[in-house]
């Protein structure tokens, strides 16, 4: 193993057209890096494209949970520092050179990434936000936890962590689908949360998250009634999404 270079990990399933799309991204803006793609069970020839990409493409059989899988990927890589991408995201800026001169300025820290979100809203109108996200990590040190909407943790202590903002820049796409495609992805969701919420009924970032689900998917109440749930728990208020929780929870109030 090394800590010397940059792997770049990625879970897949029956996306091929944008996992190329991915990838191609990825060898353009960061040639050096190591890519490392997991496929949970595609039936489209995802795996035998990784495969055009990388020697390390793998197989895992999907448990409907995002952190085992993206664990898993973590695991095959041939370096300490990872740097997460999903198959609908796709590099726009960032180098080698100062993705590791950062990480060594920032030791024990997590770093962060610039996404751009690409959607259509309720009146047919495609739209656009940024987002800063928790991305890249030595895996030593750091983890992913939750079923869906996974977190990066640390190993040690599972608590706060302190995060920088690195230069990646990327773009996604994952958002921008038709109602029928996002109505699917929703109940998917939906459903992934309701069985996390068994095991932690009161965690406050899985109900923020299951009310983020309702109001993407227009159902308001539903959205406000988890969302003033989620703020009744007691949140670590130096998490990433509180913000947003407070925010969501306005504009569910609102509607």
């Amino acid at each position: 193993m090394s800590s010397e270079g940059l792997s770049v990990c990625i879970i897949t399933r029956d996306q091929k057209e944008k996992l190329k799309k991915c990838l191609s991204a990825l060898k353009l803006k960061l040639p050096e890096a190591e890519l490392v793609v997991l496929d949970t069970g595609s039936r489209d020839g995802s795996k035998e494209l990784a495969g055009e990409y990388t020697e390390n493409a793998r197989e895992f059989r999907w448990t409907n949970d995002f952190s085992a899988a993206k664990n898993e990927a973590v695991k095959h890589s041939s370096n300490d520092l990872v740097l997460i991408i999903d198959t609908d995201e796709y590099i726009e800026s960032g180098s080698i050179a100062e993705i590791l001169s950062l990480h060594k300025k920032y030791p024990g820290a997590v770093g962060r990434i610039l996404r751009r979100n690409s959607y259509e809203n309720e009146y047919g109108q495609k739209m656009e936000y940024d987002q800063w996200i928790n991305r890249l990590f030595d895996r030593r040190d750091f983890t992913y936890e939750g079923r869906i909407h996974e977190q990066v943790v640390n190993r040690k202590t599972g608590g706060d962590y302190k995060t920088y903002k690195t230069g990646i820049k990327i773009f996604h796409d994952g958002y921008d689908l038709s109602r029928e495609e996002f109505k699917r992805k929703a109940e998917r969701n939906e459903a992934l949360l309701n069985e996390e919420l068994k095991e932690k009924p009161d965690d406050p970032y899985l109900l923020y998250q299951l009310g983020k689900t309702f109001f993407a998917s227009g159902d308001k109440e539903k959205a406000a009634e988890s969302l003033k749930e989620a703020l009744s728990r007691e949140a670590d208020t130096n998490q990433e999404y509180i913000t947003d929780l407070i925010l969501l929870t306005g504009y569910s109030l609102l509607d």
